[in-house]
Order: structure tokens, then sequence, then C-alpha cells
């Protein structure tokens, strides 16, 4: 038998797809934003990950995102220690998928007993015409390999691994594509 003292509650977030990245030029978007509830007690990510998934124009209609702009925000504040975001091949103009995986050290993402927090996942993205970026938490209610923070080190294929209100694969996305001009 397991007997937690807190679990985390996930809420994530979602803008379908709207159009509000500009031609050429590197527009400062929400890439992904989810809220964490401490559901019975405070809750610390200490040497967890969160893993995003993300999708692009193919390479016909160039999107690239500037993997240095990535930021991470906590109820409207960045969130400057702590955390180390990694992405690979965001940058790259012909890439068409990949992960963001955020991993955090002490307690720079903590959620107090009770407390809901927002956190917002920002970056640079450039596209020609065309182009999108689409972005959606990947540890979702049906996945088995991936993590997501909070998840304790227990691995299980129960609801997500123990956390609750994780979406079902892929519902849950925010995309940015370019304006028409």
């Amino acid at each position: 038998v397991i007997v937690y003292a807190a679990l985390p509650e996930v809420t994530a977030k979602t803008t379908g797809s709207v159009a509000d990245l500009i031609k050429g030029v590197p527009t400062t978007v929400t890439l992904y934003e989810w809220t964490i509830k401490a559901t019975g007690g405070t809750i610390n990510a200490t040497s967890n990950t969160t893993t995003l998934e993300w999708l692009k124009a193919d390479a016909t209609a160039t999107t690239t995102v500037a993997t240095s702009t990535l930021k991470l925000y906590k109820n409207g504040v960045l969130v400057s220690s702590g955390v180390t975001i990694s992405a690979n091949d965001l940058a790259s103009s012909t890439a068409t998928s990949g992960t963001i995986v955020i991993t955090v050290s002490g307690d720079a993402l903590a959620v107090e007993k009770d407390q809901t927090v927002t956190f917002t996942l920002k970056g640079d993205v450039t596209a020609t015409t065309g182009g999108f970026i689409r972005v959606w938490l990947k540890g979702d209610a049906t996945s088995t390999s991936y993590n997501f923070a909070w998840n304790d080190g227990v691995k299980t294929m129960i609801s997500g691994y123990l956390v609750k209100g994780l979406p079902a694969a892929g519902t849950d996305y925010y995309q940015h594509t370019v304006l028409q001009q």
C-alpha cells in the first residue's frame, strides 16, 4: 500500500490554434501553460522533470524557436533559478518534432498546500507563410514513458503516475500560426 501526503492536480490549458505570428519576425508567445493544485499538502518538484512535446511546420514553411529565449514563469513571475530548460532541434529550420524538458532542482516550483499555481512557458518564434508551432504536455493520462513533475519517482500505469487531471494525449495543445498577410 502506498500512502501519499500530497498529490498534484493538473489543469492543462489550451488556446487551440491562434494566428498571432508575424511572418519573418521573432514573436514572443506562450508556448504552453498549465496549473498545479497541491491537494493534501505542499508539493515540491525536486529532481523531477516535466516533458512537453512540440510539432512545427515542415521545411517548406520554416519555423524556428530560439531555445535561448525559453523562459518559465510561475504565477506570472520569471523563475530565474532552480530550473533548466532543454529542447532538441527547436532552433532548426528543418526539424519538425521533438521535446522540451523542464528539469527542477531545489524548491523553485514548490506549490503550497491547497494552493494553485500557474506555470507558463514562453519563447520567441519566427515563421514563414504557413508556419506554425504546436506544444502540449507529454506526461498525459495515457503516457507510460515520460515524466511529469511531481510523480515522486513512482512509475505506475494508474492515471498518469497518480497525478490527477492529466489530459488525454494531444488534446491540450497551444498552437501559433502565421497571420495571413
